[in-house]
């Protein structure tokens, strides 16, 4: 096993990331139905199945069960959201199959990159350069859309942002990626939002998509992350309580 180099940029897990996120929002759309004679949303299906398997195989054992943890939390969540609370919907009204391993791959990816040593070696940068991207698209497409919903999360990501300093990296890339595929996957129709917060405030307008929405991945992370340590590794969470109590004592 060869140790990855602090000079060594993390080229492959970007260009998957945001090349194969484009692909497949733009496989389960109308587009892709036209590529697929009408079955973009199971070949979609059948290459985030097969995306998932691989990475998953790559991973380690911690990663493999936060993935598999993940599976779980992200279709309850898109389940309420979607089809109890209308918050947005997806073109078929349905919930897509492939979504069982795209919020785990999307969590995995981003877990990654905010542990590679490139990244690592030069994090005050990389969180300086993302924040200002965070602030000033929150900015832009409050005006540009209308987006007083979106702006609202935003404005709730960056409080929680400013407490959870040690993943600070994690969620600042998590924006920037959740904005991009938000914008993708809006652009292609593979979903869309309603024009007011769940389609029914109408004093409360909403960009399609709404900026800020990366602030469910803390709710995300805290719920995996949560049942990772407190059911399945309570011992892990032990050490790690102690250490911390100690570094806070010297």
């Amino acid at each position: 096993m060869t140790l990855r180099s602090k000079d060594e940029i993390p080229y492959r897990t970007m260009l998957k990331t945001l090349i194969g996120t484009a692909l497949f929002l733009t496989i389960d759309s109308p587009i892709g139905d036209g590529w697929f004679a009408g079955h973009g949303q199971a070949v979609a299906t059948l290459l985030v199945a097969l995306a998932f398997a691989f990475s998953y195989w790559r991973s380690a054992k911690r990663a493999r069960e936060i993935m598999l943890i993940g599976i779980v939390v992200g279709l309850t969540g898109e389940y309420i959201l979607s089809m109890v609370l209308g918050m947005y919907h997806y073109r078929f009204y349905n919930i897509p199959l492939w979504l069982i391993f795209g919020h785990s791959l999307i969590f995995a990816s981003v877990f990654r990159l905010s542990h590679h040593p490139y990244i690592l070696a030069r994090q005050i940068v990389i969180k300086q350069w993302l924040l200002a991207f965070s602030i000033i698209y929150s900015f832009v497409w409050l005006f540009w859309a209308n987006d007083w919903f979106g702006f609202l999360y935003s404005m709730i990501f960056f409080v929680i942002l400013f407490f959870a300093k040690r993943s600070q990296l994690f969620f600042l890339i998590m924006f920037f990626i959740v904005a991009y595929l938000e914008q993708i996957g809006t652009a292609t129709g593979t979903w869309f939002w309603p024009e007011v917060a769940f389609g029914v405030f109408e004093w409360l307008p909403s960009g399609n998509p709404p900026v800020g929405i990366a602030a469910f991945y803390f709710l995300f992370d805290f719920v995996v992350l949560g049942f990772y340590l407190n059911v399945l590794h309570p011992k892990v969470r032990d050490r790690y309580n102690n250490l911390s109590s100690k570094i806070n004592h010297l």
